[in-house]
């Protein structure tokens, strides 16, 4: 508890620093016309945020790019798995308590389908597919081809601006974990909580 204590307390004494530094940018010349409103909001209201007992952080990034490892950093241990490449990318939230426990929210598979389909648009050829219709993951077809015209496409289908093409990432993603949750999901929304 002393660790989340000091650390409110840096947070707190950034958030003042912060704040007087948005009041000299207003006293700027020529920066008269210019308003951190919004983001002086931001900061007016985290202390109560704080007093609340939840710290929220967004933390964003390229996959790969060291999300996690900054995450642990923060709260001083590791708490968030490092190289777990978009696995991390999904909404994580850690909260101080007594012990360890995760609550994952499964989507259904209409909402796992919309979305691959959704990164389907701009796939580069719409011809590797054997059946027509919409795409549904459960059907070991859909996988194996889309699975085999992923690995056909060349690097700059792969590169978006220096970057893996996220839809590509998508896609990739749901294919290589899909054996793993299979059994979790269904046609409805899903929680589970692991303790």
């Amino acid at each position: 508890m002393d660790a989340y204590n000091a650390l409110k307390d840096e947070i707190l004494q950034i958030n003042r620093d912060v704040l007087g530094l948005f009041s000299k940018a207003k006293s700027i010349p020529g920066m008269a016309d210019y308003s951190f409103g919004d983001w002086e909001k931001t900061c007016a209201h985290l202390p109560a945020q704080l007093a609340e007992g939840t710290i929220r952080v967004a933390i964003a990034g390229t996959i790969k790019s060291g999300k996690s490892t900054f995450l642990n950093s923060i709260l001083k241990g590791e708490y968030v798995k490092r190289g777990a490449g978009v696995i991390t990318s999904i909404v994580t939230r850690v909260r101080n308590g007594k012990r360890l426990r995760a609550k994952l929210f499964f989507k259904s598979w209409d909402e796992i389908n919309a979305e691959m389909e959704q990164a389907l648009v701009l796939f580069p050829s719409a011809s590797w597919r054997s059946q027509n219709g919409r795409f549904d993951i459960r059907q070991e077809n859909e996988r194996l081809d889309l699975q085999r015209a992923l690995s056909q496409l060349s690097a700059d289908q792969l590169i978006t601006q220096s970057t893996r093409n996220i839809n590509n990432v998508l896609l990739s993603s749901y294919l290589k974990g899909y054996k793993t949750v299979a059994s979790l999901l269904s046609s409805e929304k899903a929680t589970q909580l692991y303790e």
